[in-house]
């Protein structure tokens, strides 16, 4: 089963902050024991993981042309950023590894959770998000260093930004 798709487009360039194990999984839930889960109906890692997978590649068959991937990490200088070690698990004739795009960013998804991260993402990609660009904040609501980071980097650089609350932890903003 496929997911609708949402969008007709030619490009997708997927740029994504990992850990520096990835694609490696994490291993066990850091805040339940397995079995907890198990009872309370929570599917095991490995449904999780195959979900996660098949919309991965619904994402990766949305492109009427091409896919680009880049992945890099904290430790990662952007302006020096590889295909990175996982992507080349991805490459196929539509799907290529790619550095780093240098050109600007419509749309903005930031789902990191950790002040760091986060700072780390606003600071580099930011700047490069258009006028009228979507920015996508997943964890604001949730984590309290990424609201922090948000927080302070709007604060810091005197950015006029309305976050408009999306649920629970995700906020949106048009870049003015």
């Amino acid at each position: 089963m496929r997911a609708a798709a949402f969008a007709n487009v030619d490009e997708v360039r997927l740029v994504g902050l990992v850990d520096t194990d990835w694609p490696e999984p994490a291993t066990g839930n850091i805040f339940y024991p397995a079995a907890l889960l198990r009872d309370l109906g929570w599917p095991p890692q490995s449904d999780r993981l195959a979900a996660a997978r098949a919309r991965f590649q619904d994402l990766l068959e949305l492109a009427g042309r091409r896919v680009s991937v880049s992945t890099f990490t904290l430790e990662d200088s952007v302006s020096n950023i590889s295909a990175g070690a996982g992507c080349t698990q991805l490459a196929s004739k539509k799907v290529r590894c790619s550095s780093m795009p240098n050109g600007p960013i419509a749309l903005l998804r930031l789902d990191t959770d950790w002040y760091e991260s986060t700072r780390h993402e606003l600071e580099h990609l930011y700047p490069r998000l258009v006028r009228g660009g979507v920015l996508v904040i997943d964890d604001y609501g949730h984590w309290a260093g990424a609201r922090k980071a948000v927080d302070d980097y709007i604060a810091e650089h005197k950015l006029c930004l309305l976050l408009n609350r999306v649920d629970y932890t995700a906020r949106i903003a048009v870049k003015p």
